[in-house]
């Protein structure tokens, strides 16, 4: 789960059945619009969602908002370790075509940059340019 620096978006990573039929289950990450006016901490408004069938893997491992709240990086957990970017304003999904491989447990959008991305686990620090 994250919540977006302005706190207007909560991101939440989950796992969901493909379709009907089928029993292999994808990560999916639902982002909310936190409406403002809701005195209680519920999540309102409205949900985008993106899912990722293209991964053998169950789970995201780390997600992270840009700056200004456009960009959702998230990453595969093991054996994968996978980027894949979100724009939630133009609803796309990009796939960083680098695949880890190294156990990772944080991920982190440079604040003057989006498209330079820090990853960090055991032993790992790397800078990404997506």
């Amino acid at each position: 789960m994250a919540i977006s620096p302005n706190r207007e978006f909560l991101a939440i990573c989950e796992k969901i059945n493909e379709d009907d039929e089928s029993k292999k289950k994808i990560p999916w990450v639902s982002v909310y619009e936190i409406k403002k006016s809701l005195v209680k901490s519920a999540v309102g408004g409205e949900s985008r969602s993106f899912n990722y069938p293209e991964t053998n893997v169950l789970h995201f491992a780390a997600m992270a908002f840009s700056s200004e709240s456009r960009f959702l990086a998230c990453l595969t957990e093991d054996p994968e370790f996978k980027l894949v970017f979100l724009d939630l304003l133009s609803n796309k999904k990009n796939l960083a075509g680098t695949t880890i491989g190294l156990p990772i447990t944080k991920i982190s959008i440079k604040p003057t940059d989006n498209h330079m991305v820090a990853i960090s686990g055991p032993s790992l620090f790397k800078l990404l340019r997506v």
